[in-house]
């Protein structure tokens, strides 16, 4: 007999089918306080980290993990252009986005701006010997890697409460790092305007 067979006998039982059905029920509800609780702590993170530093961490009023371009995003205060926020907003970021799907970071562009030029930006990226570490096929992200899967059980065993401010640690220190580590060339493209 297999362990299908078993559990099916298992689980058809009345009590044992109404225990099934509340748990699946409560899948969803655990799967996005998860989510919430760990980037809260990414973000906490990112704060202790870049208290007394050039980064800022860019928040969207009543940020929702949960949508599908959500993200957490490091900037200089410089960078950002309030004459243009609705259009330009922020030209570039160090950032995770996709906060609740499947996860990844890196540099990204406004691909949309008409204040600088993003193909020399994209350009000189791609030059940079970090490139090599990341990927560049996506046309916001010049470099991005990916990261946690949140659409699996495996991705969300890695963010549980007993490893959660760990890993978020990390999370904020690979972002943090990789921001301190590109700020010169950061600045280069920030001063590549069309």
């Amino acid at each position: 007999m297999s362990l299908e067979n078993d559990m099916y006998k298992f689980l058809v039982e009345d009590e044992n089918f109404n225990n099934m059905v509340k748990l699946r029920d409560y899948y969803a509800k655990v799967h996005r306080r998860l989510i919430q609780e760990f980037w809260d702590k990414v973000k906490e993170s990112l704060r202790a980290l870049t208290k007394d530093s050039v980064w800022e961490i860019y928040e969207e009023e009543d940020q929702d993990y949960f949508e599908r371009w959500s993200s957490m995003s490091l900037y200089k205060p410089k960078w950002y252009n309030k004459e243009a926020e609705k259009e330009d907003g922020i030209p570039l970021c160090i950032a995770w986005e996709s906060l609740n799907l499947n996860t990844y970071y890196g540099v990204w562009i406004n691909n949309h701006s008409k204040l600088w030029d993003i193909a020399s930006m994209r350009d000189y990226l791609k030059q940079l010997p970090q490139a090599k570490n990341f990927k560049s096929d996506n046309h916001c992200w010049p470099l991005f890697g990916e990261e946690l899967d949140f659409t699996n059980p495996d991705g969300l065993r890695q963010i549980l409460p007993g490893s959660r401010d760990q890993r978020a640690k990390e999370y904020a220190t690979l972002v943090y790092d990789l921001a301190n580590e590109l700020e010169a060339h950061l600045d280069k493209l920030f001063k590549m305007k069309s």
